[in-house]
């Protein structure tokens, strides 16, 4: 599989037919019914195979329309129960299976096709509706009649009659004694031959590469169809599934290992989970076009076919498994291109594996002579060791490419971002360098920075993430790399295996949080977030909904709706509001709610903001953002015991005619009456409704140990007391608890800094009704950076708004409440999105 440009969640995969045409498939979705799969796919010119026809008919050559590779089509899939006109699709793919074996296909194709009711066949997808035109006569060139795979499962002993069972059996034990050990013959026989135990064959069989993201849906729709089954007393209940598995081995040649290509990739998991098993080769039945050269350039490949046992008990946690590969898989998406761990540093720098640079912030766990010419170059140019350089190097017999950037001598008052720093610069230079395919030595974890490594492999990422509006327009620019290889230290493999999928898991969060956050107000409107975040978290746990009506609005949101309303006049800047949550598979132990502002542009409103300094503010939706981010973490982690929702409150602060203005006197949800005071303090508005909201489900519902945040890039004032980082600002029960403290500590080790505010009485006190009939001000008509404790007031407003203020510690009811101002460290035009403070939140609720 290779990453798609287009979408999070593309696959690309290449069918090859006998004469070696590729067609380039993205798989975008997968729906499952008892009755249908969905399966969308589109083509990405990026992302194709360089693949040639490798037909040795000359006409082709001599027409100019033929086909000569690298061409992609477009595809949809669908999964249906097998019908009639299936049979002959299903004979052929059971045939690629059991190549030329003495088997009656005809009649075991039957028997997936009578049994309709458990079991799926993968088919190009049509529409229903469009059934009554066509022809009465189905042409079976159709490609929607085309069966690409079928997933269902036979009892062998309920048919045992049957004469292509017989034949099965047969075939299983002749090859058994040829290729199995006496124990495996052994459990087969009894799993098979003992009279004692139900058996079924398990087929999951498809045209070679689609891709194993197919292989889910199918295989829990089998599993529910089973269970189905069984309760209505049907023979679906196994102690053993017994399944045959192709593969092709390429020998091995010189130094180099014989390698093992399964044709569907999640088979692997069913290997590994098989309590017997054995392997028989398959070269003299198959022809040249199956197993031989694929391509000019490649070894033969030789065809096999492995014998499985199954525990029947095992299918569950193994779907389970390949779920877990697919998504893995869909987060390639999110990385800056393909990224592989190596682990034989001077072997990786060869002309066979193509990397060609050494990119290095640390001289641990750098081969000797390395470091000794290393330290040569700092001899002889002292500024080798303070400023990023780029130098030859020999590495045994090869000459080597080194970017030099390191972290250097650290005071006690650096923190782990220098690594993080130093790899983004080591990035840089390398693409200034020409390099294309580098190798990141990561640093070993130290006792002050234990997390040395991660935090340095996320700072390469973030200086390689290319802009979603530059991926769309110009994909031939979405990658800037082809391939990095990370190099962990030499005793710690299993270790550098594990952060590499940690750093995938978090920076698919960071991948959303920076293409929303990063978006131009037109790109990243209000109804573009919410289709974006659906199609974001479509296949997976994380349940979206989205709010879309005024009249939705007006009634449970009036203080978002006040802000929506300019915007609401134009159709494509209408507001949203789009709830995210993630519910755990078991009881919760806790309850994270998270309620970002997402401004998509800020004119101030009626406040307008004058003087030039309306730049920049599409970057005012990166609290939402960054709670899309998290909840994209959440997602990739499924945290047994965690409940986190996320709420993105959608909205454009535009001026016209039908904007607020100061001095309206709005209701909000919570039955508090707010005088508008500055329509540019918008952030507080669109957030406080649902706010609210998520106070009252939390109460309603009885959520276990809740803790509701806003996150916002809310004032400037944050900017000018803290720079960069950001701030948590804990109401008493949060405060009780050392939350803000907490979240210091967790940010600090993933190199995402937060200072902590103290909200005090001064800040009610400003927000507080200045005349009856006036319940809370919205804000006075400064800018913040001109308002004492500019960025704690917000904060108040919020509690007073919503009514949090009564669900403080003396309350019978206390909720722990924090707010955190990202005004700071989300990162502004020019600037990358940083997708702060996904990192520290993630350590914190997560980790």
């Amino acid at each position: 599989f290779s990453p798609a440009n287009q979408h999070p969640h593309a696959f690309c995969a290449t069918i090859v037919n006998k004469v070696n045409i590729a067609v380039i498939l993205h798989l975008k979705s997968v729906k499952m019914t008892s009755k249908k799969l969905k399966v969308e796919a589109d083509d990405d010119e990026q992302n194709r195979m360089d693949a040639k026809s490798g037909s040795e008919d000359s006409s082709d050559e001599e027409n100019e329309e033929a086909y000569e590779g690298d061409e992609g089509i477009t595809v949809d899939f669908e999964g249906r129960n097998p019908i009639d006109p299936d049979l002959d699709g299903i004979k052929q793919l059971l045939g690629q299976l059991f190549v030329k074996a003495h088997i009656d296909l005809t009649e075991l194709a039957g028997v997936v096709v009578a049994q309709n009711y458990v079991g799926s066949v993968l088919k190009q997808a049509y529409n229903d509706a469009d059934d009554d035109e066509e022809d009465e006569d189905t042409d079976m060139g159709d490609p929607c009649q085309v069966v690409f795979g079928v997933t269902t499962v036979i009892n062998l002993a309920n048919k045992q009659e049957l004469a292509a069972v017989r034949q099965l059996k047969k075939m299983v034990f002749e090859k058994a004694e040829k290729y199995a050990t006496e124990l495996a013959i052994q459990q087969f026989r009894d799993a098979l031959e003992s009279g004692s135990k139900t058996t079924g064959l398990l087929l999951n069989e498809r045209f070679i590469n689609i891709p194993a993201a197919v292989c889910v849906p199918m295989c829990e729709n089998l599993l529910s169809e089973m269970e189905r089954a069984r309760t209505k007393g049907m023979p679906f209940t196994f102690d053993y599934y017994l399944m045959f598995v192709k593969y092709y081995q390429q020998a091995a040649d010189g130094d180099k290992p014989a390698e093992v290509l399964y044709s569907n990739d999640e088979e692997e998991y069913f290997i590994k989970d098989s309590c017997a098993s054995f392997d028989y080769s398959v070269q003299k039945e198959t022809t040249t076009a199956l197993a031989g050269q694929w391509q000019k350039k490649d070894a033969e490949l030789q065809p096999f076919r492995k014998v499985l046992l199954i525990e029947a008990s095992k299918l569950p946690g193994i779907v389970t498994s390949i779920k877990n590969l697919v998504s893995s898989v869909t987060n390639k998406y999110f990385l800056p291109c393909d990224v592989v761990l190596v682990e034989d540093l001077a072997a990786s720098l060869n002309q066979t594996d193509r990397y060609d640079t050494l990119c290095v912030i640390d001289d641990t766990g750098l081969p000797a002579e390395l470091v000794r010419q290393i330290n040569e170059q700092k001899q002889f140019d002292a500024g080798v060791a303070s400023e990023v350089s780029c130098f030859r190097c020999q590495l045994g017999t090869d000459l080597v490419r080194v970017v030099y950037s390191c972290v250097g001598e650290l005071s006690d008052f650096d923190d782990v971002r220098r690594y993080a720093e130093a790899a983004g610069c080591a990035m840089r230079r390398a693409l200034k360098a020409g390099s294309k395919y580098p190798v990141l030595v990561l640093p070993a974890p130290t006792k002050r920075f234990s997390h040395a490594a991660f935090v340095a492999l996320m700072g390469a990422f973030h200086e390689l993430y290319v802009p979603l509006q530059l991926r769309e327009d110009v994909p031939a620019r979405s990658h800037r790399f082809r391939k990095i290889g990370v190099h962990y230290p030499a005793d710690a493999q299993k270790r550098g295996s594990d952060l590499l999928r940690a750093v995938q898991n978090v920076e698919a969060g960071r991948f959303v949080a920076r293409d929303i956050g990063g978006g131009d107000p037109e790109r990243m409107a209000p109804p573009r977030v919410a289709d974006y975040v659906q199609q974001a978290f479509k296949s997976g746990p994380v349940k979206v909904t989205v709010i879309d009506d005024p009249r939705v609005f007006e009634r449970d949101y009036p203080l978002f709706q006040a802000v929506n309303r300019a915007a609401g006049s134009v159709e494509r800047h209408r507001g949203r509001i789009i709830f995210l949550e993630y519910k755990p598979p078991n009881p919760a132990r806790k309850t994270v709610v998270l309620v970002g502002k997402g401004v998509t542009y800020d004119t101030g409103g009626a406040d307008i903001k004058a003087g030039g300094v309306m730049a920049g503010m599409s970057r005012d939706k990166c609290g939402a953002a960054a709670v899309a981010g998290f909840m994209k973490v959440v997602e990739q982690h499924k945290p047994a015991d965690v409940h986190a929702i996320g709420v993105l409150c959608m909205v454009r602060n535009s001026v016209g005619e039908e904007c607020y203005v100061s001095d309206e006197m709005l209701t909000s949800r919570a039955g508090v009456r707010v005088r508008v005071g500055n329509t540019d303090a918008e952030g507080r508005m669109a957030m406080a409704d649902a706010l609210c909201q998520m106070k009252e489900r939390v109460l309603s519902e009885g959520l276990p140990d809740p803790h509701l945040y806003t996150i916002a890039t809310l004032t400037g004032h944050a900017v000018l007391a803290v720079g960069n980082s950001a701030i948590v600002m804990d109401n008493g029960p949060a405060r009780a608890v050392d939350h803000g403290l907490q979240l210091q500590r967790a940010g600090e080790v993933v190199g995402d800094p937060f200072e902590i505010s103290v909200l005090r009485r001064e800040d009610f006190t400003f927000h507080q009704g200045k005349c009856y009939g006036e319940d809370v001000l919205q804000a006075n008509n400064l800018p913040s950076s001109r308002t004492p404790r500019g960025h704690q007031g917000p904060a108040a407003f919020l509690m007073l708004a919503t009514g949090l203020d009564k669900c403080g510690l003396n309350s019978s009811h206390p909720i722990k409440y924090s707010h955190l101002d990202i005004a700071g460290s989300a990162g502004d035009v020019p600037d990358t999105p940083t997708g702060s403070p996904i990192l520290a939140l993630m350590q914190a609720h997560l980790v």
